[in-house]
């Protein structure tokens, strides 16, 4: 698309557009100033996590229980999928 072309459309649909849309019009604005400016289109490059290069992602979260507030309360059940719980009653008792 034309540059010409390109600001007098972003300015229309800037006119066009409620104002309740309020993360479009901060889109906009900022596209709007970055055509006046002259300033070259950003290239986002690898904005996404490609699935199958990249293996192996290890996420961490550590979380604190408490145990010493509700001793009696079994936490595990909330905290790990039933097939992770099983395999871990499977270590304790077998």
């Amino acid at each position: 698309m034309g540059e010409g072309k390109y600001l007098p459309e972003l300015l229309a649909e800037k006119d066009s557009l409620d104002v309740s849309f309020t993360h479009a019009m901060k889109l906009l604005a900022a596209e709007i100033e970055r055509i006046q400016k002259g300033e070259p289109k950003k290239e986002g490059g690898d904005t996404y996590l490609d699935l199958f290069t990249v293996k192996n992602i290890k996420l961490k979260e550590r979380v604190l229980i408490p145990v010493k507030q509700y001793p009696r309360v079994s936490l595990l059940p909330l905290l790990f999928s039933p097939v992770l719980l099983s395999a871990a009653r499977l270590e304790l008792h077998g």
